[in-house]
């Protein structure tokens, strides 16, 4: 449509010379308001690319493992977030210096004012282990000692902890 205001909130077209959307009433001074999510969401997408671009930094002559391994985390990261059970979203991976891959998950009908961390870390620790024994998909991992973390966090995106496996505590056989 010619000479129309589309509003951000319903997508609405508007008249350009409305001060406010016909359909839901939404200002439409062409101001760019951002709500607190979005402002949030902004601030997690800037962080993510400068974290990826430190990251790119520091390994830009890493060794084929990092390399591989930031490989593994961008192509997991295409998929994310995604959901792994009921309660868990898995958000992103990243790589750290030295061998060291990180999952970022979050706890999504959980918040820290209500969990035990020390019980829930204690919980999930023995099954992270014997599924990195076990798992095929973890062999390239296995074959090349890297440390995995595990960090969670709750709904409200509070940390809650992180486990930490190093190599050398999943290597060994059943």
């Amino acid at each position: 449509m010619k000479d129309t205001f589309i509003c951000r909130k319903c997508n609405e077209h508007n008249s350009t010379n409305a001060k406010f959307c016909s359909n839901c009433g939404y200002e439409l001074n062409g101001k760019k308001i951002f709500t607190k999510k979005q402002k949030n969401n902004m601030a997690f997408v800037i962080a993510f690319f400068l974290v990826c671009f430190i990251v790119k930094l520091i390994f830009f002559n890493a060794p084929a493992v990092d390399k591989e391994l930031l490989q593994t985390a961008s192509e997991m990261n295409k998929m994310c977030p995604v959901m792994v059970d009921s309660e868990t979203r898995l958000d992103n991976t990243s790589v750290k210096p030295g061998k060291v891959f990180q999952y970022n998950y979050t706890l999504v009908n959980m918040s820290k004012d209500n969990v035990d961390t020390v019980e829930l870390k204690n919980i999930l620790e023995p099954g992270i282990i014997n599924s990195l024994k076990s798992s095929p998909d973890m062999q390239y991992q296995r074959d090349h000692n890297v440390t995995l973390n595990y960090s969670y966090k709750d709904k409200n995106g509070f940390h809650l902890f992180v486990i930490t496996v190093p190599a050398d505590r999943y290597k060994q056989k059943l």
